[in-house]
């Protein structure tokens, strides 16, 4: 860690060049940080980090320079702290989710285009609700006049915990799809600050 990143000397070259990864913190010299981009030829990146970082309190930008991330263009964080990571590629800032965590939520469709799936649960238990209001309303017209305000209060309190069940239940499914989430964005991080070590030692 250095307060200067082109520091003078004989080594100062051979430890830049020699880093795989390396982080850039807010300096009071705005020219640094662009410096670097222009000699690692991603000044479109960075320079749209740095305009990502203007609204955060502590703001740094990560940079990897390792073989894999420069092939899959995964080079420039904003963020790999949080639950999703930030990550910038050309000019946009996207966020970074596994393959399973996308295979669970969406649909490949096409090129670059992607479907969000179905709730099978969920779907069920609206025909469910739907077949349950239609016999409510067939009994309903069966019924005499004299029983009908019976009928609709019964008909309105089936309606009520069928409405209360599939509200629990989409909780649950929420949670549980979260909680996957959560667990695949850790192994991710893990995987991430297992190749970090480098760095540390390198420092």
């Amino acid at each position: 860690m250095t307060q200067r990143y082109f520091a003078e000397g004989k080594c100062g070259l051979s430890i830049r060049n020699s880093s795989n990864y390396h982080v850039l913190m807010r300096n009071a010299d705005a020219r640094t940080n662009l410096t670097v981009a222009n000699s690692m030829q991603l000044k479109p990146e960075i320079t749209k980090a740095i305009e990502v970082n203007k609204e955060k309190l502590y703001p740094y930008i990560f940079i990897d320079r390792t073989n894999k991330a420069r092939v899959n263009n995964l080079q420039i964080f904003t963020d790999i702290f949080t639950k999703y990571l930030e990550v910038i590629i050309g000019r946009m800032k996207y966020y970074l989710i596994t393959e399973a965590d996308f295979v669970s939520s969406y649909k490949i469709i096409g090129d670059n285009i992607a479907d969000a799936n179905k709730t099978p649960q969920l779907h069920c238990e609206s025909q469910a609700t739907s077949a349950e209001s239609s016999s409510d309303s067939e009994s309903s017209q069966s019924t005499d006049s004299r029983r009908s305000s019976a009928s609709e209060s019964d008909s309105d309190r089936i309606k009520s915990r069928t409405k209360s069940r599939k509200s629990k239940s989409g909780k649950v499914f929420k949670y549980k799809q979260r909680r996957q989430r959560e667990q695949e964005i850790a192994r991710v991080i893990r995987r991430h600050y297992k190749n970090s070590k480098l760095f540390s030692k390198d420092s």
